[in-house]
């Protein structure tokens, strides 16, 4: 027999955004565990490589495989590694300092926080409820971190299942941008509240699903979240990208304590509820009752008012608008 040993060729050259994974059984020798895998990094000639464990899909073990050349597997849970093959897809993080809603687009070999964004003075924050300090990133998840601008490179993520809870929860994005309608819920009808990005405009309703970003959604109960990159199927079926109605916008504060509200009209009158502030004590305008947005009749039979409440922080109070839909009414 091979005593163990399997090969396994690839052709690893041929397509620039291919992805390969090779697995590998684990089986200690007589001292068991703890055991060493080891390798040397100088002989893994083309792309980049990462080591993970199976069993959580790299959240125990995760290697940087041209970094590092060896690993020590203490867990006897773990029988099971996997390595990813590719040629390394960079994504930037634009950080200017503030906060900013992230998550892990590639593997990169690497989960720590302080490794992934060495130029953070605060670290992740995960939100449960609350906001907790995060030392490890997971993948699917989305995270508050203040950053200066950073880029990781790593392997592509073309498909992740995403546990939330009832409630608010920060996810994660894909490597590729997806369209927020295609994103899969289990059980069905489980997301109450549009998904939600964060720019220096405050919070926005987002279409899409964009690589390193962080997005807020909210659950009527425990469930899960399915995305996967469809864009080669959906440009193969010439599938439309849904679209959100046009809302008017009106943008509350001055300097860094702006944030973005939404107005339209709609056959289906409705609020939409704004998710938590950011960590930090950041500042967060909204309509009445915490509201972000406020769709209201096409034909009101009567004047609507809309109360603001203000949490700039500054002595003077700028509003800006754009209104593109107006039809038979005025807004004053």
């Amino acid at each position: 027999g091979t005593n163990g040993l399997r090969r396994d060729y690839r052709d690893t050259l041929a397509g620039a955004g291919d992805l390969h994974r090779y697995r590998a059984m684990l089986q200690p020798g007589s001292g068991g565990y703890p055991f060493t895998i080891a390798w040397v990094p100088d002989s893994l000639r083309t792309g980049m490589f990462v080591m993970r464990d199976r069993l959580t899909a790299g959240e125990r073990y995760n290697i940087n495989m041209r970094r590092d050349s060896a690993v020590i597997v203490q867990d006897q849970s773990v029988d099971e590694m996997e390595i990813l093959q590719c040629t390394g897809t960079p994504v930037t993080f634009p950080g200017t300092g503030s906060w900013i809603l992230i998550s892990l687009p590639v593997e990169a070999g690497e989960r720590r926080a302080k490794a992934l964004f060495p130029f953070s003075p605060t670290g992740a924050y995960e939100y449960r409820g609350g906001y907790l300090k995060r030392d490890t990133l997971r993948q699917g998840e989305g995270y508050w971190i203040r950053t200066e601008q950073v880029t990781l490179t790593g392997c592509p993520v073309p498909a992740e299942t995403t546990t939330v809870r009832q409630g608010w929860n920060i996810v994660g994005a894909l490597t590729s941008a997806i369209p927020t309608a295609s994103v899969i819920s289990e059980p069905e009808s489980l997301v109450v509240s549009p998904f939600y990005g964060y720019s220096p405009g405050g919070y926005y309703p987002a279409d899409s699903l964009s690589p390193g970003e962080g997005y807020w959604v909210k659950c009527r109960d425990s469930g899960g979240l399915i995305m996967t990159d469809l864009s080669v199927e959906r440009i193969a079926m010439n599938i439309p990208e849904p679209r959100r109605p046009v809302m008017n916008t009106l943008r509350v504060g001055k300097g860094a304590s702006v944030s973005t509200l939404y107005f339209a009209p709609d056959s289906n009158p409705r609020t939409l509820e704004s998710p938590p502030s950011p960590p930090g004590g950041a500042f967060q305008n909204t309509f009445k009752n915490e509201k972000i947005g406020v769709y209201h009749p096409y034909s009101p039979n009567y004047p609507i008012d809309y109360e603001i409440t203000t949490k700039t922080g500054e002595n003077e109070i700028y509003f800006s608008w754009d209104v593109e839909i107006q039809g038979n009414f005025d807004y004053i």
